[in-house]
């Protein structure tokens, strides 16, 4: 008895086998890859298949992300091997064209891959294409500094409790990165909370990114944005930026108060007296030319 359930184990064991034996590659598939027009934050690749190819499938990382992401990930996603990967979260093509990859890292090795099916879908090659970005940055301390622009009342946004859009005072700043810095992060806290815990502030600044290509954990350019803060306010800006070595500067910090609320609604131009809701504060009020208005209908400027 136990011979028959051994002999039946081991013809069902040589059946399974046969069911997934891979089919035979037809031709010879092919995917030329060419990388130009390389920046410190973008890259070109040009893809040609030749006619030998079907579907080809490719993905980009910073170099050994992709494989730290299948160690991680590949179970769970139900992945039996890399190539699912690269098929599952990869672009997919039958043509010849160009792609470009933006919002890379400057003097970053990535790599690309390129799993390439013959006309049947099936599985030909994976193929892998290095390209690094150009460098940024030096060897020095590296600083990002903070320049005040105006303090207006911006364009407004959808406010869920008022059931309108709504606008609000804002502080435009320019980061400017020294010639030393790589990349850059910054924050902008009411004085009050920074002060009452300085360490913890500046030390979750000075974070890596917790995951591989999180677009936006750094900078990597010069840039002009604006934060929405109430009128006569304190608060505090705090950077810190990278050199060309990965090594933190320090954390510069810059404290400035916001104007008053006239400042800001000097700023708005209110066309054809149209009435321009703003919140300030928590309070919604109405600007009608050169008034400011509450929602009872009181001129309380």
């Amino acid at each position: 008895m136990k011979k028959l359930f051994a002999s039946l184990i081991a013809v069902l064991f040589s059946a399974a086998m046969f069911a997934q034996e891979t089919p035979e590659v037809v031709g010879d598939p092919q995917v030329e890859v060419t990388a130009s027009n390389i920046t410190k934050t973008t890259f070109d690749l040009h893809f040609a298949p030749n006619s030998d190819a079907g579907t080809f499938y490719y993905v980009s990382g910073a170099e050994g992300t992709m494989a730290e992401q299948y160690a991680q990930f590949g179970a769970w996603m139900g992945f039996t091997c890399f190539e699912d990967l690269v098929k599952a979260w990869g672009i997919s093509s039958t043509e010849e064209h160009d792609y470009t990859y933006t919002d890379m890292v400057p003097g970053t090795v990535y790599e690309v891959f390129v799993l390439v099916t013959d006309v049947n879908g099936t599985v030909a090659h994976l193929d892998t294409v290095l390209v690094t970005t150009l460098s940024q940055g030096g060897e020095g301390e590296a600083h990002a500094t903070v320049t005040l622009g105006a303090y207006e009342i911006t364009e407004g946004w959808w406010d869920d409790d008022v059931e309108d859009y709504v606008s609000k005072p804002s502080q435009m700043m320019t980061f400017t990165m020294n010639d030393q810095a790589s990349c850059y992060r910054y924050n902008v806290v009411l004085a009050e909370y920074y002060d009452a815990d300085v360490e913890g502030f500046n030390s979750d600044l000075q974070q890596d990114e917790p995951m591989p290509n999180m677009v936006g954990w750094f900078q990597y350019e010069n840039l002009t944005t604006d934060f929405q803060i109430d009128p006569e306010v304190s608060y505090v800006v705090i950077t810190s930026a990278k050199n060309s070595n990965g090594e933190w500067g320090p954390v510069d910090v810059f404290r400035a108060t916001t104007p008053k609320l006239e400042s800001a609604v000097d700023e708005l131009i209110s066309t054809d007296n149209q009435p321009v809701k703003m919140m300030v504060d928590g309070q919604v009020y109405i600007l009608r030319g050169e008034h400011i208005y509450n929602m009872q209908g009181a001129m309380v400027k």
